[in-house]
């Protein structure tokens, strides 16, 4: 399983700066209180083709175009491409779109993020226009195997400005596409939010006002939750009931079919700490198998113990009568002479352990 990613509120706090008209100060307050900016969610060089499309987020007015590279120097030109973007039923107002861009023909050009008021882009991609699209389905979408909601909480940042908002944190199962985007939803009134995973990372799911971007939650008693990937597919909802006030933890009452059932009632996850709980099945067999492990190697040392180990018999000479030590289960040695006075033979009787001595 994938580690655990958390979206973790930023926690520094401060008070509000504002002109004497109560509204913050600063034109450039995206880049100031860490709201999510536009990008694009591939890198490295695409083809787009009839099935494959270039995603972005865009924020504000900025927008997407082609350029050619010319001598070094970007210079617009036009490109065989669509620019779509995720529809939303009953979308609040939002200053961001998640959008993608999909092949018409065929060429090959650059294409940009451009700021408004800017003629140069902030980013590009190579791109390589393959043939038109016609595969408009979404992808495949987020797995998540828990997800995690805060209580509801009012925090406040220099430069941003105060907002409501709560944490968010979640799993995902192995091998499924990366979140870009969580549609929520207010279940008693409809109204839906596509929030930017990036800025509920920084933010939680929250709206803040600076950003024009986020779920306002005001008085939202039922939560609906989906993770959206980057190419637009839709993971199943998780579902919340809210105490507006803050007061209660949220209580889940819908989740997946992808979800991690020995999850489901773990707390919110603290950074660095497991999000698996204590399993006495998981260790009740690790001492299973340390018990067998143990039981084998026992069986295995007593085996070799018991061919390998030596028999010892003490016989005496007849003709000197010293005592000599012989191992009546060394297959090597049938007989010897006396050691001590080399006038008896000592010999072991084939098909049998006994030992005789002879005079010679």
């Amino acid at each position: 399983m994938r580690l655990a990613l958390l979206c973790a509120l930023l926690t520094s706090t401060s008070v509000l700066a504002q002109s004497p008209t109560g509204v913050p100060r600063g034109k450039n307050q995206r880049t100031l209180c860490g709201c999510a900016t536009s990008r694009f969610l591939t890198h490295g060089a695409v083809t787009l083709d009839a099935t494959h499309a270039l995603s972005a987020w865009l924020h504000g007015e900025t927008s997407l175009s082609g350029f050619a590279n010319v001598d070094g120097k970007l210079v617009g030109q036009s490109l065989p491409m669509s620019v779509q973007e995720l529809p939303v039923e009953h979308a609040a107002a939002s200053g961001s779109r998640l959008v993608k861009v999909t092949s018409t023909g065929t060429g090959a050009g650059l294409v940009g993020l451009v700021r408004p008021n800017e003629t140069s882009p902030k980013d590009v991609v190579t791109t390589t226009f393959a043939g038109p699209a016609v595969d408009q389905a979404a992808g495949p979408p987020p797995l998540l195997t828990m997800l995690w909601l805060a209580p509801v909480e009012e925090r406040e940042r220099k430069d941003c400005g105060p907002w409501t908002t709560a944490r968010l944190a979640f799993e995902l199962r192995e091998g499924s596409p990366a979140v870009d985007a969580f549609l929520i939803r207010d279940g008693r009134t409809g109204e839906q939010s596509l929030v930017d995973a990036r800025h509920a990372g920084a933010f939680g799911i929250g709206r803040v006002d600076v950003c024009d971007h986020g779920f306002a939650l005001g008085h939202t008693e039922l939560l609906e939750i989906v993770p959206v990937s980057s190419s637009w597919g839709r993971g199943e909802p998780w579902v919340f009931a809210l105490d507006p006030s803050g007061q209660l933890d949220p209580r889940r009452i819908g989740a997946p079919t992808s979800a991690d059932e020995d999850l489901l009632d773990t707390a919110f996850p603290v950074p660095g700490t497991p999000t698996k709980p204590y399993s006495m099945m998981s260790v009740g067999g690790m001492w299973t198998l340390s018990a067998a492990g143990g039981l084998l190697a026992g069986c295995v040392g007593f085996l070799f113990w018991r061919f390998k180990r030596r028999r010892l018999e003490t016989i005496t000479c007849s003709s000197c009568h010293a005592r000599i030590p012989v191992d009546v289960l060394d297959e090597k040695t049938d007989g010897f002479f006396c050691p001590v006075c080399g006038a008896a033979g000592i010999w072991k009787a084939k098909g049998r352990v006994d030992v005789d001595v002879t005079s010679l």
